[in-house]
C-alpha cells in the first residue's frame, strides 16, 4: 500500500475512535443524587434475596400441605419463574441431623438442600412446560447449573435460595 492510503486508514480509525468515546459510558459521581443509585441488585440485595426466599419457602410449604391444589402451584411458578432472565429462583430446605457423635455435619445439610432444590426445580420446569405433576410425585431428570443466593439457618433448619436457569433443568 503506498503512503497516501495507510494516512487515510489512519484518520479513518482516529475519527472512529473519538466518536466512539461519546457512546462510553462515563464515571459516576459519588456525591450525585442519580436515581439510579437507588436501583436494586438482586444478586447482592440482601434484603430482597431474604424476602424473595421466605416467599418462595411459604408456597413450597403450602404446595407440600395441598399437594393438589394447583393453584397455589401456579402462584409458586408465577413468583419463582423469572421469564426475562430465563431462570428460576428456588429454595432448598434440609434439617441438620446429628451423626452418631452428636455433631451436625454443615456440609451434609447443604448437600440435603441442594437435593431438595434440584427437585423442586424439576417440579416447576415440568410445569412450566405443561405437564402439571402433583407435588410428591417420583420425576426424573437433572439440574445442570444452579447458583446459591443466600443461606440462612434457622435453629436445625437450613434453607438456601437458588438460581437454576431454565434450561439447565432438564426432565426425563
Amino acid at each position: 500500500m503506498n503512503r497516501y492510503c495507510w494516512i487515510y486508514i489512519s484518520a479513518i480509525a482516529v475519527f472512529t475512535l473519538l466518536s466512539c468515546k461519546e457512546d462510553q459510558p462515563r464515571p459516576k459521581d459519588s456525591g450525585s443524587l442519580d436515581s439510579s443509585q437507588n436501583e436494586i441488585d438482586p444478586f447482592t440485595d440482601t434484603l430482597f434475596l431474604d424476602s424473595l426466599l421466605n416467599k418462595l419457602l411459604d408456597l413450597q410449604n403450602k404446595v407440600v400441605a395441598a399437594p393438589k391444589k394447583t393453584e397455589t402451584m401456579k402462584r409458586l411458578i408465577a413468583s419463582s419463574h423469572d421469564t426475562i432472565a430465563a431462570c428460576m429462583y428456588i429454595v432448598g430446605e434440609a434439617v441438620s441431623i446429628p451423626d452418631s457423635t452428636g455433631e451436625i455435619n454443615p456440609v451434609k445439610a447443604k448437600r440435603f438442600a441442594k437435593v431438595s432444590a434440584e427437585h423442586w426445580a424439576l417440579m416447576v420446569k415440568s410445569w412450566i412446560n405443561g405437564t402439571k405433576i402433583p407435588y410428591g410425585t417420583v420425576i426424573q431428570g437433572k439440574v445442570l447449573y444452579c447458583r446459591e443466593l443466600l443461606e440462612r439457618r434457622k435453629e436445625d433448619t437450613l434453607v438456601v435460595l437458588y438460581m437454576v436457569p431454565v434450561g439447565s433443568a432438564v426432565v426425563k
